[in-house]
Formats: C-alpha cells, sequence, structure tokens
C-alpha cells in the first residue's frame, strides 16, 4: 500500500469555530470552552497534519467566511493540575492568538 493510498484513509479531525463566539481585544480572542459546544470531557482541537502530534483549531470568520487555522502552543494548569485554559497561536500571524478556557 502505498503512503498516499493510506494518507487518504485518515481524516482532518479539526475543530472549526466560529470567530463570533471570542471576545476580541486586538489581536487575541478568548472565548469559554462551553461557549463553543465543548465539554469538560473533550479536548477542544484536533490533529492538523497526518505527522503531527499537537493540535489545532480553525476559526471562521463571522462575517467574511475566512477560515484561520490556529496551532496549540500551551495548555495552562492549575497547581492541582487541571486545565485552565487552551492556547493558541495562528499559523501565517504570529501575533494573532486565540485562548479557550475551561470553565
Amino acid at each position: 500500500m502505498k503512503y498516499n493510498d493510506i494518507a487518504k484513509k485518515f481524516e482532518r479531525h479539526v475543530p472549526v469555530y466560529c470567530g463570533s463566539k471570542f471576545v476580541w481585544e486586538g489581536k487575541t480572542g478568548v472565548s469559554e470552552a462551553s461557549s463553543l459546544g465543548i465539554s469538560c470531557t473533550n479536548v477542544p482541537h484536533g490533529p492538523c497534519y497526518l505527522n503531527e502530534m499537537g493540535g489545532g483549531v480553525i476559526v471562521e470568520s463571522h462575517i467574511t467566511g475566512t477560515q484561520r487555522e490556529f496551532l496549540l502552543t500551551e495548555t495552562e494548569m492549575d497547581d492541582s493540575h487541571t486545565i485552565k485554559a487552551w492556547h493558541f497561536m495562528d499559523v501565517i500571524d504570529n501575533e494573532l492568538r486565540i485562548v479557550i478556557l475551561n470553565d
């Protein structure tokens, strides 16, 4: 079996979130996980590329329909090792970031 045949069997399961669900201040958008339809047992990101161990999300502009891909840069934990937030950075514009709070 060729690599392309194997690759075709995999699907990207990268979640797409609407930009209107984030509160934007400058180039940073913040949203609570529950506002995005994420339950406390779900991880809010998926693999961006077939060979990637990290995760990412796509944010779609509710105005233009443009989609931007963000890569996970940090999983923020509290002292009891509970996840507080996930931090992401745009793959093209490193100043554009989103934070998903684990509420």
